[in-house]
């Protein structure tokens, strides 16, 4: 018996992950890390000098960490128009198999005003750390390769460039991915690729030992996935491991929490407790598999549901089970709801009219953006949601009330077909075409609209007031969750970026009317299902014609007004959410024109800006404005164009062409396109990586190019057209000295010369 306990010891001890093993992961070494990247190096993007000092910095811990081989896996030109180095800093602790675990991370940040301490120094640091535990760890069942990448943030090239030339790729069984890991609350798996998620046992092993640890951190958001998966949204250097059906997966803290691809994206909100959390599970399954074996599977098909800190896999099959069913329910509900439409001689009652739901449709949507516009020109900002997204959504509701108050008004005059089957009849229809169409390009996606279809169903067929009224209710969820995700906060605060794209009224308008249009296609179904309810259950009926009444707009009023005090009293940013002021210098190489222009992604405001001469302060009301300073900025040549003929027939002509850009300081990128004058581009070919599209090719150097970039190769041209040269060079600083003060938003510099010009090039070769 005492050999008995004594063996289930043992086992137990054996299969324990964990923290009782004598290396540690250390938060202390890992946020030093996550500091000598993001402040003594700074920003990262790719192909940059701090970049690549990154990789090398990386490539010396490695050394010291003890890897048996560390080397960088350049990478000199990546895509179809990028031509900048970048590489995978690669460190390699051999094991008593071959079989290889790659644990990485991307080393760069998204731009050069971006330190990215969060996005993702801390991840890079995390990694190193797990490389200095593991180095002194042995024996090795595995083979350990610890991979720092570059070029993450513009399309996952140093993990695409690794997985096609890391020359022991067949080896690899699985990766483990840390993209973010210094920020506070959920952290994330990311199991999803457009085809496949991560092997279940992987994922479960995840859970497992997250509640081993005691974390109960792992928080996986279906809906956000379920989008974002469908799409190719948002991802990390795991994705083109999956893509070569290898296990992987990526944990990520700091989505909804962290302000990433941002100047704000610093070392003072890293928290090193965070750091500890990714960085001792991924030690864990790291243990784990060292003890137990890879899991065998590289890949599933599934939709990861999670209840409580558990995760629950429906399978594909289930899924298109559950699709087939709703149609087949859906079809039927069209049958069943059409023997019960109402049989009063036509004349009897209004005709059913698409245009009068439409306009309900229409004030419904307007009224639940209306409260975040008006709040923002009280307040004369942009986006006043930015920190408090939650709380603005809220007031979203509360404004989608009031529009609901209104149209039980207008519904006075404008009298609808108080038939309930039409409406339910069309709900079904509508729900039936989203189904098709999303199902065509994701099961997952169409489950929604098919989810929908199956409330609806029950809504018709049960008994009793308030069951229907509940279920009217769940037929919005679906929808709904797709739209308004677990991330929405990130999906939203991303996209006040694009405000330094809306700068005149109109661009506005636009975006607000798409905006507008998308919401009312999404939502029309719900809007016919919540009608058909109010006909078909006289209490809510009762109850929806006394909120019309004047009192019941006036209890609405208040209620939004003391809402609204509320917000206005809230700050719109905080030391996390900020918006950007941008200062630009713009300049001609070719006719001279020149201008300075500061613009924001919000208004400007609290801004004040000097010059030896000039002083001016913002105090709001506009989002950009030329300032009156002189300035000269000759800081590239664009040399003439070089042409031979090579090759002539009746409809082209082909030439070897070739012209030379010198940079007089050093540039952050360049940019070069060719075309005809005439009809588009035949043909273009260079030793240049280039995109050929629309009749244009286009070639782009990021990040500290060369000084001089000869580009040469062949173009063919329609008959005698000639070509059109479009260079854009870009700096990080101005050419003049500005004092810029801003009290609300961090402030870049900027600096765009820009160089276009037409070549008639000759027709005959003696000519040239």
């Amino acid at each position: 018996m005492r050999s008995g306990y004594m063996a289930l010891l043992l086992v137990l001890l054996l299969n324990f992950p964990a923290r009782s093993q004598t290396s540690s992961f250390n938060a202390d070494s890992a946020y030093a890390y996550t500091e000598y990247l993001s402040k003594t190096i700074g920003p990262r993007p790719i192909g940059s000098d701090n970049e690549q000092k990154a990789r090398q910095w990386a490539a010396e811990k490695l050394r010291m960490f003890g890897a048996d081989t560390v080397y960088q896996l350049s990478i000199d030109r990546y895509g179809k128009r990028g031509n900048t180095r970048s590489g995978v800093t690669t460190g390699v602790f051999e094991g008593q198999s071959d079989t290889i675990i790659v644990i990485g991370a991307h080393i760069d940040s998204s731009s050069p005003f971006v330190a990215g301490a969060n996005d993702n120094a801390s991840g890079a640091a995390s990694t190193l750390e797990l490389a200095r535990l593991w180095g002194k760890e042995s024996p090795r069942l595995y083979t350990l390769v610890f991979a720092l990448f570059g070029g993450e943030e513009q399309g996952l090239i140093g993990s695409k460039h690794f997985v096609e030339h890391f020359p022991d790729i067949e080896k690899v069984k699985l990766m483990l991915n840390i993209d973010m890991a210094g920020s506070p609350g959920w952290l994330i798996p990311f199991i999803d690729t457009k085809t496949h998620q991560a092997p279940r046992q992987l994922v479960e092993d995840a859970y497992a030992l997250d509640k081993t640890l005691g974390y109960g951190a792992l928080e996986y958001p279906t809906h956000f996935f379920s989008l974002n998966s469908s799409i190719g949204g948002a991802g990390s250097d795991h994705l083109p491991f999956m893509d070569k059906d290898i296990a992987a997966i990526d944990f990520t803290a700091g989505i909804n929490t962290s302000p990433i691809h941002t100047p704000q994206d610093k070392l003072v909100f890293i928290s090193k407790p965070m750091l500890a959390r990714s960085g001792n599970l991924v030690d864990g399954l790291i243990r784990k598999y060292q003890q137990q074996g890879i899991p065998a599977r590289a890949k599933d098909h599934y939709m990861l549901w999670q209840i409580g800190n558990s995760p629950v896999f429906i399978s594909r099959t289930w899924m298109i089970i559950i699709l087939v069913l709703s149609v087949l329910i859906g079809l039927g509900g069209i049958l069943q709801v059409r023997k019960t439409r109402l049989t009063a001689p036509e004349q009897a009652r209004p005709r059913f009219s698409g245009l009068k739901l439409l306009l309900f449709l229409i004030i419904l949507a307007v009224s639940f953006q209306v409260g975040e516009i008006l709040l923002g020109l009280v307040k004369g900002m942009r986006y006043p949601w930015l920190a408090h997204i939650e709380n603005y959504l809220t007031y979203s509701v509360l404004w989608l009330l009031a529009g609901v108050w209104l149209i039980a008004r207008l519904t006075r005059k404008i009298k609808l077909n108080p038939d309930p089957a039409g409406y339910a009849i069309r709900a079904y229809v509508l729900l039936l075409l989203f189904t098709a169409a999303l199902g065509f390009g994701s099961v997952r996606l169409a489950l929604y609209p098919a989810l929908t279809m199956v409330i609806l169903f029950l809504l018709i067929n049960v008994a009793g007031s308030l069951p229907k009224i509940i279920l009217a209710l769940a037929a919005a969820w679906p929808l709904s969750r797709l739209v308004f995700n677990e991330a929405f906060a990130f999906m939203a605060r991303s996209s006040s970026l694009a405000g330094f794209q809306m700068q005149s009224f109109y661009a506005e308008v636009i975006y607000t009317s798409i905006l507008t249009l998308a919401l009312v296609i999404w939502f029309a179904p719900v809007f016919l299902i919540f009608i058909y309810t109010s006909l078909a259950v006289p209490p809510l009926k009762t109850v929806l014609l006394k909120l019309r009444s004047s009192l019941a707009g006036g209890l609405i009023a208040l209620l939004l007004a003391g809402y609204g005090g509320y917000l206005y009293g809230l700050p719109a940013y905080d030391d996390f959410w900020n918006p950007i002021i941008r200062v630009e210098a713009k300049q001609d190489l070719r006719n001279g024109e020149k201008s300075l222009l500061v613009s924001s992604n919000d208004y400007l405001r609290s801004l004040h800006i000097r010059a030896a001469d000039f002083r001016k302060e913002y105090r709001g009301g506009v989002s950009q404005d030329s300032l009156p300073i002189s300035f000269e900025a000759p800081w590239a040549q664009i040399g003439p164009v070089q042409a031979q003929l090579l090759k002539s027939d009746s409809a082209a002509l082909t030439y070897q062409v070739e012209w030379q850009m010198v940079a007089r300081r050093p540039w952050q990128r360049v940019s070069a396109t060719v075309e005809a004058d005439t009809l588009t581009l035949t043909d273009f070919r260079s030793e240049w990586n280039y995109s050929l599209s629309d009749g244009k090719a286009g070639m782009t150097w990021f990040a500290d190019p060369p000084d001089t970039i000869i580009v040469a190769g062949e173009v063919t041209l329609p008959g005698s057209a000639k070509l059109i040269r479009d260079i854009t060079v870009r700096y990080t600083d101005l050419p003049v000295e500005l004092e810029v003060e801003s009290d609300l938003a961090p402030v870049t510099y900027r600096t765009t010369l820009t160089f276009r010009d037409t070549v008639l090039l000759a027709a005959r070769p003696d000519s040239l």
